[in-house]
């Protein structure tokens, strides 16, 4: 796994902090992991290697595709807190979902797209008028296709 991260790292111009990568398996649970292959491990482990490896940069913005997919429960609850630690200490975190539960329990500001284009953007804690993410979805792209869903 630390030679899967530095060959990423290299390849933008940049080495390895030591620190920084133990510190990271330390979190995702993978601090056993140090020296195997990637390729051995399970679709979890891997979700979890790729954080590591995007977060070994230390990037001020973030970009996730399904951050918490193939993660277990403990897994998912995790890499919430994780993220959203990261987000308190002023990264950026931008995250495409399908899966709206998990994006009501890590975004704070939300759009949302129709066939590409924005149908909504709003904040979570006050815009959705009392329902859930999934129910406003479902409103907001039946609403822009005149009911046809």
């Amino acid at each position: 796994m630390r030679q899967n991260c530095q060959f990423f790292l290299s390849s933008r111009g940049k080495n390895l902090d030591n620190g920084i990568f133990s510190h990271l398996q330390g979190e995702f649970g993978l601090g056993n992991e140090r020296d195997d292959r990637v390729g051995t491990f399970s679709r979890g482990m891997l979700q979890k290697a790729d954080l590591v490896r995007a977060l070994s940069e230390e990037p001020e913005i973030l970009f996730l595709d399904e951050p918490t997919s193939h993660l277990d429960p403990i897994g998912k609850v995790m890499v919430r807190e994780f993220l959203k630690s990261r987000v308190d200490a002023g990264m950026t975190l931008l995250v495409t979902s399908h899966l709206l539960g998990e994006v009501e329990k890590l975004a704070d500001q939300v759009c949302i797209l129709d066939q590409g284009a924005v149908a909504w953007m709003g904040n979570l804690q006050g815009d959705l008028g009392g329902t859930d993410l999934e129910s406003w979805f479902v409103e907001i792209v039946s609403g822009s296709q005149g009911g046809t869903q």
